[in-house]
């Protein structure tokens, strides 16, 4: 594919030809020359040895070589998982790089050969997902997993989940809440634990014009299918809102979606934290929908514990106060549930990245003033032991909490309330588990609340009629003639 899209990285080669005769093995050029006397007075005769015409054995040796040496075989799809594939005494024929796609970047480049590994599957960070239904983890691995394993064995090749052949095939998921739940992070670790490549994109990626757009998807589900990726579309608000009448423009983004999404056939994750209006052309070609809900205790406490084991595992020189950090993530967490600012995974992430930083400069300062009053010279190279305390994380929360309550004030409301005024998303919305196609004792056609939170008066007060009562109207006469 590299090849195919830049040309110029083609090597200049030509084509196999079979060997030509070469006149110099037929004849010798230098002549035997006969002379009548000792002192080659008199040159009697000149003669040239002929040598036996062997030239069709030369011709077979080379077909031979060409059929049984696979580096003149064409290439076939999964010979990187083959090691015996390339045979230890070609080696040295091959470049020292190859052409591969940068996952990252998003672009091909050149990569030398030793710095390639295979992919290998890793599970464990399964177990750092926190969720509150653990049943959720399941169920995703079994989508992907069975989805794969059908595209590997290609069983029953007749079958059609659609009655349009081609259709249908793919896996789509969407996931959506508030940001920092670990939408994205679940992407992540589902291709690692089926050891696929993760191919990350967003809609600013693909483009703003109908055209661009449309040329973006199609390139990118290309390689997406081809290399048996998992598919993430980040951020994907612009192709799941509700079409409209005046919007054109979007109209088209969404319905150019629609069409490469109908005939894809690999794994696809959606995820947005704005989730609003969803085009209902969108809903019946998603396969798997997934709320992600605010933390609750449970799950801030096994975050905050997580990140502990990964501070104290990558800084060796590096003491935790373990119980005065996970008092203080319990009193935080009580706080800033009643001020309806709960931390996410992002936020716990970043309060360690600051803490950590703090105590390290706590120490180098320590150790620099230490030995300034002694007269010692400062090592640079030397690393002071630190110690990371509650104090630390209280400085990050201290300055998020402040950011918070101005753009409270700034705005009128926290960021939860704004987005459910918004209409993006509701952050307090728990699911019943048996809902009642009608409530109990009623009429039979009056459906149950499907929301029941602090929200619910604003909730009514928006779906009251804007039409004013009767007797508020008043009435024209109509105008006699």
């Amino acid at each position: 594919m590299a090849l195919r899209k830049y040309s110029s990285w083609q090597p200049q080669r030509e084509p196999w030809k079979d060997p030509v005769i070469e006149r110099r093995e037929l004849q010798e050029t230098f002549p035997v020359q006969y002379w009548t006397d000792q002192r080659r007075t008199k040159l009697e005769s000149t003669e040239y040895d002929q040598v036996y015409n062997d030239y069709f054995i030369d011709r077979e040796r080379a077909i031979i070589f060409k059929n049984n040496e696979q580096i003149f075989a064409p290439i076939p799809s999964g010979w990187l998982s083959n090691e015996s594939m390339v045979p230890e005494k070609d080696i040295m024929l091959y470049r020292g790089r190859v052409f591969a796609f940068v996952l990252r970047t998003r672009t091909f480049a050149p990569l030398w050969l030793w710095g390639l590994q295979p992919i290998k599957a890793k599970t464990e960070g399964l177990d750092n997902l926190q969720l509150k239904d653990n049943t959720f983890t399941d169920t995703l691995q079994a989508l992907v997993k069975t989805h794969f394993m059908q595209r590997q064995t290609q069983h029953l090749p007749d079958f059609e989940y659609d009655i349009v052949r081609g259709k249908g095939k793919g896996l789509v998921i969407l996931l959506h809440g508030a940001p920092g739940l670990g939408k994205t992070f679940t992407a992540g670790i589902v291709a690692a634990a089926n050891g696929k490549p993760l191919l990350q994109i967003t809609c600013g990626d693909l483009g703003l014009k109908p055209n661009e757009v449309d040329a973006a998807l199609k390139e990118t589900f290309h390689y997406a299918q081809h290399w048996k990726c998992v598919l993430l579309l980040d951020e994907c608000d612009i192709f799941l809102t509700q079409r409209s009448k005046t919007d054109v423009k979007r109209n088209a983004l969404v319905s150019i979606f629609l069409r490469v999404l109908e005939f894809y056939t690999g794994v696809l994750f959606l995820t947005t934290n704005r989730v609003r209006a969803l085009d209902e052309a969108i809903k019946s070609r998603i396969t798997w929908i997934s709320y992600y809900p605010p933390l609750n205790w449970t799950q801030t406490r096994e975050i905050w514990r997580t990140n502990i084991k990964r501070v104290e595992k990558g800084n060796k020189n590096l003491d935790l106060d373990k119980n005065g950090i996970m008092k203080y993530a319990k009193q935080h967490f009580k706080i800033s549930m009643a001020e309806n600012a709960v931390w996410n995974g992002r936020r716990i992430q970043n309060a360690f990245k600051v803490a950590l930083a703090l105590a390290n400069w706590e120490a180098y300062s320590k150790e620099e003033q230490l030995q300034t009053e002694q007269l010692t010279p400062v090592d640079d190279d030397h690393h002071p032991r630190s110690i990371l305390s509650a104090t630390h994380l209280k400085a990050y929360a201290t300055g998020t909490r402040a950011f918070d309550g101005y753009l409270q004030t700034a705005t009128g409301f926290a960021d939860a309330d704004r987005a459910f005024h918004a209409m993006e998303r509701a952050d307090d919305y728990e699911p019943e588990e048996n809902i009642p196609l009608a409530s109990p004792g009623g009429d039979g056609n009056q459906f149950p609340s499907f929301l029941s939170s602090p929200h619910e008066d604003l909730r009514r007060a928006s779906s009251m009629s804007l039409v004013p009562p009767v007797e508020q109207v008043t009435l024209v006469p109509p105008v006699q003639i």
